[in-house]
């Protein structure tokens, strides 16, 4: 398969692009459905029923576009592409159509029953003719357009899929579906919906090229130096817990005045830390916050 488009049209994103036309496939068919349950033969609701489906398509697809959601643009790019498909077959039955007699004959008997060419068989067959190059120019005009929009879809699929850190949501954070690596959990326990594609991606080098976001697990945090310490001194061994973010107001102090090493903003910090936990010892500070219980912290130093 050729590889995918950067850009719809030249000028628009894929994503823009293919929300335009999946706008436009939507209000196309909801005016084709009503159209033809109008009419009263039963063709026309069969019609109807095809312009109906294709309406509720396009719709999930819609959503799924204005949603950044992989899985919902994926069922839309390839229901787009059985459309193409099933809909370049029905062309390639109307480009036989068009050439067999019967096409002929049709023109030629309705250009007769018209008052001003009844008489006239060279107009008529001009006619015929002229209908005939126009019928083939449209199907062959209107099936590379489909195409083109078809593989526009496609390509916008593909990014999607490759380089979701391109594509935020609403709030402007990530789609649910990216990978995600915990630097804490085990290969093994990546259960979660977009962990089993991190873990594919690790596996397989060839598989597509992702942005995946990583938390730091608590040995990274140990091993960073402390911003404007000049002997490098590292952050204490806090026994860092990233859903809780809690810990004892002596334990702090305790790991903190371990992980001094004389510079004078460690002594400060150690000191800090000490007079809170004598504040704590002495009652003077917060009762919820004695020796037996959690007080909430500031985040990390990180």
């Amino acid at each position: 398969m050729p590889p995918p488009l950067r850009t719809c049209c030249g000028c628009i994103s894929l994503r823009t692009g293919t929300l335009i036309l999946a706008l436009l496939q939507f209000v196309g068919s909801f005016f084709a459905m009503i159209a033809n349950f109008a009419e009263s033969y039963s063709y026309s609701y069969v019609a109807g029923f095809m312009a109906l489906l294709h309406m509720l398509g396009t719709g999930y697809g819609v959503l799924g576009i204005y949603g950044n959601n992989l899985r919902r643009v994926k069922i839309y790019a390839y229901f787009i592409i059985a459309k193409f498909v099933f809909a370049t077959f029905l062309r390639i039955v109307d480009l036989a159509t068009v050439a067999t007699t019967r096409f002929h004959d049709t023109i030629m008997q309705r250009c007769r029953e018209t008052p001003d060419y009844a008489t006239n068989e060279q107009m008529c067959e001009r006619i015929v003719s002229l209908t005939r190059t126009f019928s083939v120019f449209a199907i062959l005009f209107g099936t590379v357009l489909n195409f083109y929009f078809s593989y526009v879809i496609w390509s916008y699929y593909i990014d999607l899929r490759d380089h979701p850190s391109k594509y935020r949501d609403s709030t402007g954070t990530l789609p649910s579906w990216g990978p995600i690596h915990l630097g804490s959990d085990p290969d093994d326990a990546r259960r979660r919906r977009g962990r089993q594609a991190a873990a594919a991606a690790d596996a397989d080098e060839e598989a597509p090229f992702t942005l995946p976001h990583y938390e730091p697990s608590p040995d990274l945090l140990r091993s960073v130096p402390r911003p404007g310490s000049s002997s490098g001194a590292r952050y204490p061994p806090v026994d860092f817990n990233p859903s809780h973010h809690v810990q004892t107001q002596k334990e702090l102090a305790s790991q903190v005045a371990a992980g001094t090493d004389g510079d004078s903003s460690d002594d400060d910090a150690a000191a800090a830390a000490a007079g809170g936990a004598a504040a704590v010892a002495a009652g003077t500070a917060s009762p919820g916050a004695d020796a037996g219980e959690r007080a909430p912290l500031v985040d990390h130093p990180l």
